[in-house]
Protein backbone atom coordinates (compact mmCIF):
# COMPACT_ATOMS: atom_id res chain seq x y z
CA UNK A 1 0.00 0.00 0.00
CA UNK A 2 2.96 2.25 0.78
CA UNK A 3 3.28 2.60 -3.24
CA UNK A 4 0.01 3.06 -3.87
CA UNK A 5 -0.47 6.89 -3.74
CA UNK A 6 2.36 7.77 -5.90
CA UNK A 7 0.92 4.85 -8.69
CA UNK A 8 -2.20 6.02 -9.15
CA UNK A 9 -0.82 10.04 -9.46
CA UNK A 10 1.02 8.14 -12.81
CA UNK A 11 -1.81 6.89 -13.79
CA UNK A 12 -4.65 9.79 -13.47
CA UNK A 13 -3.80 13.04 -14.61
CA UNK A 14 -5.92 14.74 -12.25
CA UNK A 15 -4.63 15.27 -8.78
CA UNK A 16 -7.77 15.20 -7.41
CA UNK A 17 -9.26 12.16 -9.28
CA UNK A 18 -6.24 10.44 -7.84
CA UNK A 19 -6.52 11.66 -4.27
CA UNK A 20 -10.34 10.19 -4.45
CA UNK A 21 -9.53 6.67 -6.18
CA UNK A 22 -6.70 6.12 -3.63
CA UNK A 23 -9.35 6.90 -0.57
CA UNK A 24 -11.28 4.08 -2.59
CA UNK A 25 -8.91 2.01 -3.26
CA UNK A 26 -8.32 1.64 0.43
CA UNK A 27 -11.38 1.11 1.32
CA UNK A 28 -11.70 -1.70 -0.73
CA UNK A 29 -8.38 -3.15 1.05
CA UNK A 30 -10.45 -2.88 4.15
CA UNK A 31 -14.02 -3.91 2.86
CA UNK A 32 -11.89 -7.36 0.82
CA UNK A 33 -10.63 -7.80 5.03
CA UNK A 34 -14.01 -7.08 6.15
CA UNK A 35 -16.04 -9.52 4.35
CA UNK A 36 -13.60 -12.67 4.42
CA UNK A 37 -12.76 -12.68 7.98
CA UNK A 38 -16.20 -14.73 8.53
CA UNK A 39 -15.89 -16.79 6.03
CA UNK A 40 -12.62 -18.25 6.25
CA UNK A 41 -13.35 -18.42 10.38
CA UNK A 42 -16.65 -20.74 9.51
CA UNK A 43 -14.03 -22.30 6.18
CA UNK A 44 -12.15 -23.59 8.92
CA UNK A 45 -14.66 -25.24 11.35
CA UNK A 46 -16.34 -26.77 8.30
CA UNK A 47 -13.06 -28.23 6.84
CA UNK A 48 -11.22 -28.61 9.99
CA UNK A 49 -8.51 -27.90 8.03
CA UNK A 50 -6.63 -24.34 8.96
CA UNK A 51 -4.00 -25.60 6.00
CA UNK A 52 -6.38 -25.68 3.51
CA UNK A 53 -8.07 -22.13 4.00
CA UNK A 54 -4.68 -20.50 4.46
CA UNK A 55 -3.66 -21.98 1.47
CA UNK A 56 -7.25 -20.44 -0.68
CA UNK A 57 -6.39 -17.57 0.70
CA UNK A 58 -2.55 -17.24 -0.02
CA UNK A 59 -3.68 -18.08 -3.79
CA UNK A 60 -6.20 -15.45 -3.74
CA UNK A 61 -3.48 -12.70 -2.31
CA UNK A 62 -1.13 -13.81 -5.68
CA UNK A 63 -4.04 -13.11 -7.75
CA UNK A 64 -4.46 -9.82 -6.63
CA UNK A 65 -0.67 -8.55 -6.80
CA UNK A 66 -0.51 -9.85 -10.28
CA UNK A 67 -3.74 -7.95 -11.21
CA UNK A 68 -2.01 -4.76 -9.26
CA UNK A 69 0.73 -4.88 -11.77
CA UNK A 70 -1.20 -5.85 -14.81
CA UNK A 71 -2.55 -2.18 -14.33
CA UNK A 72 0.66 -0.19 -15.12
CA UNK A 73 0.75 -2.67 -18.00
CA UNK A 74 -2.20 -1.45 -19.63
CA UNK A 75 -1.19 2.04 -19.07
CA UNK A 76 -3.49 5.38 -19.06
CA UNK A 77 -6.20 2.72 -20.42
CA UNK A 78 -9.72 3.53 -18.69
CA UNK A 79 -9.80 -0.09 -17.20
CA UNK A 80 -6.41 0.56 -15.98
CA UNK A 81 -7.29 2.25 -12.71
CA UNK A 82 -10.29 -0.45 -12.51
CA UNK A 83 -7.49 -3.26 -12.51
CA UNK A 84 -6.07 -1.58 -9.74
CA UNK A 85 -9.12 -0.92 -7.78
CA UNK A 86 -10.12 -5.01 -8.14
CA UNK A 87 -6.87 -5.82 -7.18
CA UNK A 88 -7.10 -4.11 -3.98
CA UNK A 89 -11.01 -6.03 -2.83
CA UNK A 90 -9.28 -9.19 -4.09
CA UNK A 91 -5.99 -8.64 -1.85
CA UNK A 92 -7.94 -7.73 0.87
CA UNK A 93 -10.04 -10.53 0.66
CA UNK A 94 -7.09 -12.78 0.67
CA UNK A 95 -5.81 -11.20 3.76
CA UNK A 96 -8.57 -11.58 6.04
CA UNK A 97 -7.26 -14.60 7.92
CA UNK A 98 -6.86 -13.65 11.46
CA UNK A 99 -9.86 -15.51 12.43
CA UNK A 100 -8.47 -18.67 10.43
CA UNK A 101 -5.03 -18.11 12.32
CA UNK A 102 -6.84 -17.34 15.74
CA UNK A 103 -9.10 -20.47 15.33
CA UNK A 104 -5.84 -23.02 14.68
CA UNK A 105 -4.14 -21.29 18.25
CA UNK A 106 -7.33 -22.34 20.23
CA UNK A 107 -6.92 -26.00 18.55
CA UNK A 108 -2.86 -26.33 19.37
CA UNK A 109 -2.94 -24.75 22.59
CA UNK A 110 -4.47 -24.99 26.31
CA UNK A 111 -6.92 -21.99 27.66
CA UNK A 112 -4.29 -21.04 29.66
CA UNK A 113 -2.27 -20.65 27.45
CA UNK A 114 -4.04 -18.41 24.93
CA UNK A 115 -2.84 -14.88 25.66
CA UNK A 116 0.46 -15.83 25.01
CA UNK A 117 0.19 -17.37 21.79
CA UNK A 118 -2.79 -14.80 20.75
CA UNK A 119 0.03 -12.06 21.30
CA UNK A 120 2.52 -13.84 19.36
CA UNK A 121 0.20 -14.31 16.46
CA UNK A 122 -1.26 -10.62 16.60
CA UNK A 123 2.71 -9.60 16.88
CA UNK A 124 3.23 -10.79 13.66
CA UNK A 125 0.34 -9.16 11.43
CA UNK A 126 1.77 -6.00 13.42
CA UNK A 127 5.41 -6.60 12.51
CA UNK A 128 4.08 -7.16 8.91
CA UNK A 129 2.14 -4.40 8.50
CA UNK A 130 4.75 -2.39 10.04
CA UNK A 131 7.98 -3.67 7.74
CA UNK A 132 6.61 -5.02 4.08
CA UNK A 133 6.57 -0.98 3.10
CA UNK A 134 10.36 -1.39 3.82
CA UNK A 135 11.17 -4.47 2.13
CA UNK A 136 10.81 -3.17 -1.51
CA UNK A 137 13.05 0.05 -0.90
CA UNK A 138 15.86 -2.31 0.26
CA UNK A 139 15.35 -4.68 -2.68
CA UNK A 140 15.36 -1.40 -4.78
CA UNK A 141 18.78 -0.38 -2.71
CA UNK A 142 20.25 -3.75 -3.31
CA UNK A 143 19.64 -5.06 -6.72
CA UNK A 144 20.77 -4.09 -10.07
CA UNK A 145 18.66 -2.34 -12.12
CA UNK A 146 17.87 0.35 -15.20
CA UNK A 147 17.86 4.16 -14.05
CA UNK A 148 14.51 4.93 -12.27
CA UNK A 149 11.62 3.64 -13.91
CA UNK A 150 8.26 4.05 -11.77
CA UNK A 151 6.72 1.25 -13.10
CA UNK A 152 9.65 -0.82 -12.53
CA UNK A 153 10.01 1.01 -8.77
CA UNK A 154 6.75 1.14 -7.28
CA UNK A 155 4.93 -1.12 -8.82
CA UNK A 156 6.77 -4.42 -9.95
CA UNK A 157 9.16 -4.12 -7.00
CA UNK A 158 6.48 -4.02 -4.54
CA UNK A 159 4.35 -6.58 -6.73
CA UNK A 160 6.77 -9.05 -6.92
CA UNK A 161 8.17 -9.25 -3.12
CA UNK A 162 4.70 -10.14 -2.32
CA UNK A 163 4.32 -12.64 -4.84
CA UNK A 164 7.64 -14.06 -4.25
CA UNK A 165 6.92 -13.93 -0.04
CA UNK A 166 3.26 -15.77 -1.05
CA UNK A 167 5.16 -18.76 -2.91
CA UNK A 168 7.19 -19.18 0.15
CA UNK A 169 4.20 -19.01 2.62
CA UNK A 170 2.64 -21.74 -0.14
CA UNK A 171 5.32 -24.47 0.54
CA UNK A 172 5.52 -23.87 4.15
CA UNK A 173 1.89 -24.32 4.14
CA UNK A 174 2.20 -27.52 2.09
CA UNK A 175 5.09 -28.92 3.05
CA UNK A 176 5.74 -28.40 6.93
CA UNK A 177 1.64 -27.97 8.29
CA UNK A 178 -0.36 -30.90 8.87
CA UNK A 179 -3.25 -30.92 6.22
CA UNK A 180 -6.22 -32.26 9.36
CA UNK A 181 -6.05 -30.08 12.42
CA UNK A 182 -5.92 -31.63 16.09
CA UNK A 183 -8.98 -33.16 17.38
CA UNK A 184 -11.05 -30.67 19.36
CA UNK A 185 -12.27 -31.49 22.62
CA UNK A 186 -15.47 -29.32 23.36
CA UNK A 187 -16.27 -30.04 26.61
CA UNK A 188 -17.02 -27.44 29.21
CA UNK A 189 -18.79 -26.12 32.33
CA UNK A 190 -20.08 -23.13 30.53
CA UNK A 191 -23.30 -23.10 29.05
CA UNK A 192 -23.89 -21.59 25.72
CA UNK A 193 -26.07 -19.12 26.69
CA UNK A 194 -23.36 -17.35 28.62
CA UNK A 195 -21.11 -17.81 25.87
CA UNK A 196 -22.95 -15.55 23.61
CA UNK A 197 -23.71 -13.22 26.06
CA UNK A 198 -20.08 -13.27 26.74
CA UNK A 199 -19.61 -13.02 23.11
CA UNK A 200 -21.92 -9.87 22.65
CA UNK A 201 -19.33 -8.24 25.06
CA UNK A 202 -15.93 -8.89 23.95
CA UNK A 203 -17.45 -7.92 20.09
CA UNK A 204 -18.34 -4.67 21.27
CA UNK A 205 -15.36 -4.27 22.96
CA UNK A 206 -13.18 -5.41 20.09
CA UNK A 207 -15.43 -2.24 18.42
CA UNK A 208 -15.21 -0.02 20.36
CA UNK A 209 -11.37 -0.31 21.54
CA UNK A 210 -10.24 -0.86 17.45
CA UNK A 211 -12.46 1.85 16.88
CA UNK A 212 -10.56 4.55 19.33
CA UNK A 213 -7.26 3.06 18.11
CA UNK A 214 -8.16 3.69 14.64
CA UNK A 215 -8.81 7.23 15.59
CA UNK A 216 -5.50 7.53 16.94
CA UNK A 217 -3.81 5.86 13.35
CA UNK A 218 -5.88 7.85 11.42
CA UNK A 219 -4.64 11.67 13.04
CA UNK A 220 -1.54 11.10 14.61
CA UNK A 221 0.81 11.61 11.70
CA UNK A 222 -1.21 14.72 10.60
CA UNK A 223 -1.64 16.34 14.06
CA UNK A 224 2.43 15.85 14.33
CA UNK A 225 2.96 16.99 11.38
CA UNK A 226 1.14 20.32 11.93
CA UNK A 227 2.46 20.64 15.20
CA UNK A 228 6.11 20.26 13.77
CA UNK A 229 8.61 22.47 14.02
CA UNK A 230 10.65 21.65 10.84
CA UNK A 231 10.84 24.75 8.46
CA UNK A 232 9.55 22.59 5.28
CA UNK A 233 7.19 20.03 4.67
CA UNK A 234 9.31 17.14 3.57
CA UNK A 235 10.95 18.03 6.92
CA UNK A 236 7.63 17.55 8.84
CA UNK A 237 6.53 14.29 6.96
CA UNK A 238 10.17 12.45 7.84
CA UNK A 239 9.76 13.71 11.29
CA UNK A 240 6.34 12.05 11.83
CA UNK A 241 7.57 8.85 10.32
CA UNK A 242 10.11 8.77 12.50
CA UNK A 243 7.68 9.10 15.29
CA UNK A 244 5.55 6.28 13.99
CA UNK A 245 8.34 4.32 13.68
CA UNK A 246 9.00 4.97 17.54
CA UNK A 247 5.58 4.05 18.27
CA UNK A 248 5.29 0.75 16.32
CA UNK A 249 8.46 0.00 18.12
CA UNK A 250 6.97 0.48 21.69
CA UNK A 251 4.21 -1.53 20.61
CA UNK A 252 6.27 -4.55 19.75
CA UNK A 253 7.74 -4.36 23.10
CA UNK A 254 4.33 -4.30 24.75
CA UNK A 255 3.23 -7.14 22.77
CA UNK A 256 6.51 -9.11 23.81
CA UNK A 257 5.77 -8.60 27.31
CA UNK A 258 2.40 -9.82 27.53
CA UNK A 259 3.52 -13.36 27.54
CA UNK A 260 5.35 -12.68 30.99
CA UNK A 261 2.88 -10.30 32.30
CA UNK A 262 0.37 -12.77 31.66
CA UNK A 263 1.55 -15.21 34.32
CA UNK A 264 1.38 -12.29 36.86
CA UNK A 265 -1.52 -10.80 36.21
CA UNK A 266 -5.04 -11.82 35.28
CA UNK A 267 -6.63 -11.35 32.16
CA UNK A 268 -9.19 -8.92 33.43
CA UNK A 269 -6.49 -6.95 35.32
CA UNK A 270 -4.45 -6.41 31.97
CA UNK A 271 -7.31 -5.68 29.58
CA UNK A 272 -8.42 -2.57 32.09
CA UNK A 273 -4.65 -1.62 32.24
CA UNK A 274 -4.86 -1.62 28.25
CA UNK A 275 -8.42 0.36 29.16
CA UNK A 276 -6.64 2.73 31.20
CA UNK A 277 -3.79 3.62 29.24
CA UNK A 278 -5.99 4.14 25.86
CA UNK A 279 -8.33 6.33 28.17
CA UNK A 280 -5.47 8.65 29.96
CA UNK A 281 -3.84 8.62 26.41
CA UNK A 282 -7.79 9.96 24.24
CA UNK A 283 -7.73 12.34 27.48
CA UNK A 284 -4.28 14.28 26.69
CA UNK A 285 -4.66 14.00 22.80
CA UNK A 286 -8.29 15.95 23.57
CA UNK A 287 -7.91 19.33 21.65
CA UNK A 288 -8.28 21.32 24.81
CA UNK A 289 -6.31 19.62 27.17
CA UNK A 290 -3.39 19.65 24.73
CA UNK A 291 -3.84 23.00 23.15
CA UNK A 292 -0.90 22.38 20.36
CA UNK A 293 1.26 21.05 22.84
CA UNK A 294 3.03 18.51 21.04
CA UNK A 295 4.72 16.57 23.94
CA UNK A 296 1.63 15.85 25.38
CA UNK A 297 0.49 14.48 21.33
CA UNK A 298 3.61 12.77 21.89
CA UNK A 299 2.54 11.45 25.14
CA UNK A 300 -0.86 10.60 24.54
CA UNK A 301 -0.62 8.42 21.48
CA UNK A 302 2.37 6.65 22.84
CA UNK A 303 0.05 5.60 25.94
CA UNK A 304 -3.00 5.11 23.02
CA UNK A 305 -0.65 3.29 20.35
CA UNK A 306 1.94 1.53 22.34
CA UNK A 307 0.84 0.89 25.57
CA UNK A 308 -3.02 0.34 25.18
CA UNK A 309 -3.67 -1.04 21.84
CA UNK A 310 -1.33 -4.21 21.84
CA UNK A 311 -2.80 -5.34 25.35
CA UNK A 312 -6.64 -4.72 24.59
CA UNK A 313 -5.99 -6.31 21.13
CA UNK A 314 -4.58 -9.52 22.38
CA UNK A 315 -6.82 -9.53 25.76
CA UNK A 316 -10.33 -9.04 24.04
CA UNK A 317 -9.39 -12.18 21.81
CA UNK A 318 -7.56 -14.18 24.42
CA UNK A 319 -9.93 -13.81 26.86
CA UNK A 320 -12.94 -14.73 24.80
CA UNK A 321 -11.13 -17.99 23.32
CA UNK A 322 -10.08 -18.90 26.93
CA UNK A 323 -14.00 -18.73 28.36
CA UNK A 324 -14.95 -20.84 25.07
CA UNK A 325 -12.47 -23.74 26.10
CA UNK A 326 -11.72 -25.83 23.65
CA UNK A 327 -15.38 -25.35 21.24
CA UNK A 328 -14.27 -24.76 17.54
CA UNK A 329 -14.47 -21.23 17.29
CA UNK A 330 -13.45 -20.00 13.68
CA UNK A 331 -17.14 -18.55 13.21
CA UNK A 332 -17.00 -16.52 16.54
CA UNK A 333 -13.09 -15.42 15.69
CA UNK A 334 -14.25 -13.79 12.53
CA UNK A 335 -17.27 -12.42 14.18
CA UNK A 336 -14.50 -10.55 16.67
CA UNK A 337 -12.43 -9.86 13.50
CA UNK A 338 -15.58 -8.28 11.58
CA UNK A 339 -16.17 -6.09 14.86
CA UNK A 340 -12.71 -4.80 15.16
CA UNK A 341 -12.62 -3.87 11.57
CA UNK A 342 -15.94 -2.16 11.76
CA UNK A 343 -14.88 0.10 14.55
CA UNK A 344 -11.82 1.29 12.76
CA UNK A 345 -14.44 2.08 9.54
CA UNK A 346 -16.77 3.37 11.89
CA UNK A 347 -14.78 5.70 14.78
CA UNK A 348 -12.55 7.60 12.52
CA UNK A 349 -15.15 9.27 10.61
CA UNK A 350 -15.67 11.11 14.02
CA UNK A 351 -12.35 13.01 13.24
CA UNK A 352 -12.96 14.06 9.87
CA UNK A 353 -15.88 16.31 11.78
CA UNK A 354 -14.20 16.88 15.02
CA UNK A 355 -10.92 16.17 16.86
CA UNK A 356 -12.77 17.16 20.14
CA UNK A 357 -16.28 14.99 18.99
CA UNK A 358 -13.94 12.13 18.04
CA UNK A 359 -11.82 12.04 21.21
CA UNK A 360 -14.89 12.54 23.75
CA UNK A 361 -16.63 10.00 22.12
CA UNK A 362 -13.48 7.67 22.98
CA UNK A 363 -13.54 8.31 26.03
CA UNK A 364 -16.99 7.55 26.84
CA UNK A 365 -16.64 4.22 25.37
CA UNK A 366 -13.60 3.06 26.60
CA UNK A 367 -15.30 4.49 30.05
CA UNK A 368 -18.89 2.25 29.22
CA UNK A 369 -16.08 -0.79 28.02
CA UNK A 370 -14.56 -0.46 31.71
CA UNK A 371 -17.80 -0.37 33.55
CA UNK A 372 -18.93 -3.36 31.50
CA UNK A 373 -15.94 -5.82 32.41
CA UNK A 374 -15.99 -4.91 35.98
CA UNK A 375 -19.70 -6.08 36.10
CA UNK A 376 -19.38 -8.87 34.42
CA UNK A 377 -15.89 -9.40 36.12
CA UNK A 378 -17.36 -12.68 37.87
CA UNK A 379 -18.35 -14.29 34.19
CA UNK A 380 -15.16 -13.75 32.89
CA UNK A 381 -13.14 -17.23 34.81
CA UNK A 382 -11.27 -18.92 31.54
CA UNK A 383 -12.91 -22.82 31.23
CA UNK A 384 -10.16 -25.21 32.62
CA UNK A 385 -8.38 -27.42 30.24
CA UNK A 386 -9.20 -30.64 29.92
CA UNK A 387 -5.69 -31.69 28.81
CA UNK A 388 -3.17 -30.78 26.65
CA UNK A 389 -3.73 -30.51 22.73
CA UNK A 390 -3.07 -33.70 21.21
Amino acid sequence: MAGLSPYLHHMVPSPGDAHRHLAVAVSLFSVGRLVSSIPYGYLVDWTNSTRDTLILSTLVTIVGSILYMVGSLLGDRPHAVHCILASRFISGFGSGTLSATRAFVVKVSRPEERTGYVSWNTLMQFAGLSMSPILPTLLARLVQRPPYNWRYDEVYIPGMTIVTLNVVMLSLLAFCMRPVDPPRNVRSPRAWTNLDAAFALFSFLNFSLRGVVGVAETVAAEEYQRLSTADDAGASVELSAEFLLILGLMGTLTFLSLHVLSRSFSAQALLLFGMAAILVGSVLVLPPVMNDRIALLQLGMGFIWSIGSPITQVLTVSTYSQMMGRRPQGGAMGWLTTAGSLGRIVFPLLASCSLTLAHSIDIATVTVSAVLILVCSNAMTPAKSAGPPV
